[in-house]
């Protein structure tokens, strides 16, 4: 989240992240320069109190752009949706490659759909397990690497500042004004310990998120939504007409997954500010190498079923 620490002298405000993207996507160079400074603005006050009626009727800034402002890397501060939105790709991805193969082979719906439940409930076992497991180990590394950071600070702040001056003058900053900057971070500790883990080390700040959540989320995402295939294929073999021709309640399945990945595809792209169509696009064409070697793997197992016993 951006924020400016509020202080006697700064009062704590906010810029319009949503409004800053749409000027940046304008055609017109002038109207997006007009815009960007529109959503940089700052908040027009002729009082410190947040609900002064000083300020404008639509202010570009405000204290409670916080509620809805993450920061640019959403997908990190969203991470619970994110996590749902990648075990439910997953869960189509599993029901898909259970139903394409069961399908080429010819098994009966009723031995697909038992191979699908059983393979599903071990996959979200799986990755609940792997995601908590990942969080719980960053967290862990995080706060390791963190801790030695500040006690490098405290007991040899010198050669801190001398290995953050380096890498700016690395990155192109003139040597006197990096150890301006640098010196003046330096004379907040917790802050220059934060930058360092960023800069220095390339770490981010673990997700706002436990482990327990974490593993939670996927795998209620893998459960709900890669289970809904078989429910739907269990509807289908109810009506005659699919009963009769299995491949027909295939194709239907094949299309319900096709708009589910379509549509968690169109979710991720509100998250990340993609094209909506492009990562709609881009998420279904995941499915196809799936869809097609669990076919190929189905028809080898035909073919070998049915040749000749020796």
């Amino acid at each position: 989240m951006s924020t400016i620490t509020q202080t006697p002298q700064a009062i704590l405000k906010y810029r319009n992240l949503a409004a800053a993207r749409d000027a940046y996507t304008c055609a017109d160079d002038d109207k997006a320069r007009e815009l960007s400074r529109e959503a940089h603005g700052l908040l027009a006050s002729s009082s410190k109190e947040p609900g002064s009626p000083g300020l404008k009727a639509t202010p570009t800034w405000s204290p409670w752009a916080a509620d809805a402002e993450d920061g640019h890397n959403e997908e990190l501060a969203n991470r619970g949706q994110t996590l749902l939105l990648q075990g439910a790709v997953d869960g189509v991805m599993v029901s898909l490659l259970v139903l394409s193969l069961g399908d080429a082979a010819g098994w009966p719906m009723q031995l697909t759909l038992t191979l699908n439940a059983v393979l599903l409930a071990c996959w979200s076992a799986y990755t609940a397990g792997r995601e908590a497991l990942e969080v719980a180990t960053y967290d862990a590394y995080y706060n390791r690497e963190r801790a030695r950071e500040a006690w490098e600070l405290d007991n040899f702040p010198e050669g801190e500042v001398e290995e953050m001056v380096q890498l700016y003058c690395k990155r192109g900053l003139p040597e006197e004004q990096a150890r301006h900057v640098v010196g003046a971070m330096a004379s907040s500790p917790q802050f220059f310990v934060d930058v360092m883990m960023l800069e220095e080390l390339q770490m981010s700040p673990p997700a706002a998120i436990g482990a327990f959540s974490a593993g939670a989320r996927i795998c209620g995402g893998s459960i709900v939504c890669g289970g809904a295939l078989p429910l739907v294929a269990a509807l289908l073999v109810r009506f005659e007409r699919f009963a009769s021709d299995p491949t027909a309640a295939y194709l239907v399945l094949v299309a319900v997954a096709a708009c589910a990945l379509a549509y968690l595809g169109n979710l991720r792209a509100a998250i990340t500010h993609n094209s909506r169509k492009r990562l709609s696009l881009q998420t279904l064409v995941l499915a196809v190498p799936v869809v097609v070697l669990a076919r190929v793997a189905g028809g080898l197992l035909l073919s070998h079923m049915q040749q000749p016993r020796a």
